[in-house]
């Protein structure tokens, strides 16, 4: 009988609700674990239930946290064959290294995937010698998978890891996502924007675009950094046509997505990568309108798999909502071509086929 791979993750899972947290709950409970005979385990790295900005400042809390983590991985490595370390840029500076440093004494294979692009963004601004260090720690690793292909470009360049070394790896979208049937539309206009509700992302740019435009309308669904609270709230209270509707479980997004007629993402926040939401979107037939904004455009092709606006512009924003709902047989295409393109993105191609069965299959 073959024998079970022992899988370790370390990675944030919810709460908060975000990017990181949900992709990291979706990878822990794939069933093609189980059905591909390996035994996972997790160790949980959220340490508070907010959002936080990546300008926030370390304190001497986030550090004894970082300690906690490390230990509890020290004393689950024994007990396992493969250490995948799910982290945003922040964590593999701190506890992140220590981590691949000591799965790699035990001669356990790591596997990381940082969330985002902020560690080759930070890069250049470290000093040299931490440079070589990242560099080596990283050499170290079995693998380095980036979300988009311009990060895994820059993994290659920038920080010099071996081709052998790097793998691209994309979000990707649960079985329960393509389950869900597309309706056919009549236009009304209803737009959707689910999310971290923050400036970064566009929030007040819709607002703007749409402010005065009673034939259109946007529901916000997503926490709301702390930061932009206040200000998100007076800028609703201006516009009748938009409206806070709360934050929503992550099984619930596929079907709240498929009741509105266009997806609106003008992001222009630094970290970006390939957004579940957009992939969401696709899914289940509706267009989307975003920003050409870093790896965006690898995702929305302009006019074929969805509308690209320029970054903080309100009223292009608008504009390409009231192309798509006067134009049906746009409209229509972007649907299917955009379905058709997503299925390279799903559990079974991504965790199964890519994960599973290429990347851990060779150690």
């Amino acid at each position: 009988m073959k024998k079970k791979r022992r899988i370790l993750l370390v990675g944030p899972l919810p709460p908060p609700i975000g990017g990181d947290t949900v992709s990291t709950y979706n990878l822990l409970h794939s069933r093609y674990w189980k059905e591909e005979g390996c035994l996972l385990r997790a160790v949980n790295v959220t340490g508070e239930n907010r959002l936080k900005l990546p300008e926030d400042r370390l304190t001497g809390e986030h550090w004894g946290r970082g300690l906690r983590i490390f230990l509890r991985v020290a004393r689950r490595l024994p007990g396992s064959d493969i250490v995948l370390l799910w982290a945003n840029a922040r964590f593999i500076y701190t506890a992140g290294l220590p981590i691949i440093l000591l799965s790699r004494l035990l001669r356990r294979p790591v596997i990381v995937k940082p969330f985002g692009t902020y560690l080759v963004q930070r890069f250049p601004e470290m000093s040299r010698p931490f440079k070589a260090f990242l560099r080596a720690v990283l050499s170290r690793c079995e693998r380095v998978l980036p979300q988009t292909l311009a990060l895994k470009e820059a993994f290659l360049g920038e920080i010099r890891l071996p081709e052998s070394k790097v793998t691209w790896f994309p979000n990707f979208l649960t079985d329960e996502s393509f389950a869900v049937l597309r309706q056919r539309k009549t236009f009304t206009g209803r737009c959707v924007f689910i999310g971290q509700i923050k400036r970064e992302k566009g929030i007040f740019d819709i607002i703007e675009g749409l402010r005065n435009r009673p034939e259109l309308s946007c529901d916000f669904f997503g926490p709301i950094i702390k930061r932009d609270e206040p200000s998100f709230f007076r800028a609703l209270s201006g516009a009748d046509n938009c409206s806070y509707r709360g934050v929503l479980k992550p099984q619930e997004v596929i079907n709240i997505m498929a009741g509105y007629d266009v997806f609106l993402f003008p992001t222009y926040h630094p970290g970006e990568g390939y957004p579940a939401a957009i992939l969401q979107a696709f899914a289940v037939g509706v267009p989307v309108v975003a920003s050409a904004w870093t790896s965006v455009p690898d995702l929305v092709e302009d006019g074929v798999r969805g509308l690209l606006v320029p970054v903080k512009s309100p009223s292009s924003i608008a504009a390409a909502v009231s192309r798509l709902g006067s134009d049906p047989v746009l409209y229509g295409s972007i649907v299917e071509r955009a379905g058709a393109y997503v299925q390279a993105f799903s559990e079974k191609a991504v965790v199964r086929d890519l994960l599973i069965g290429d990347i851990l299959a060779r150690f």
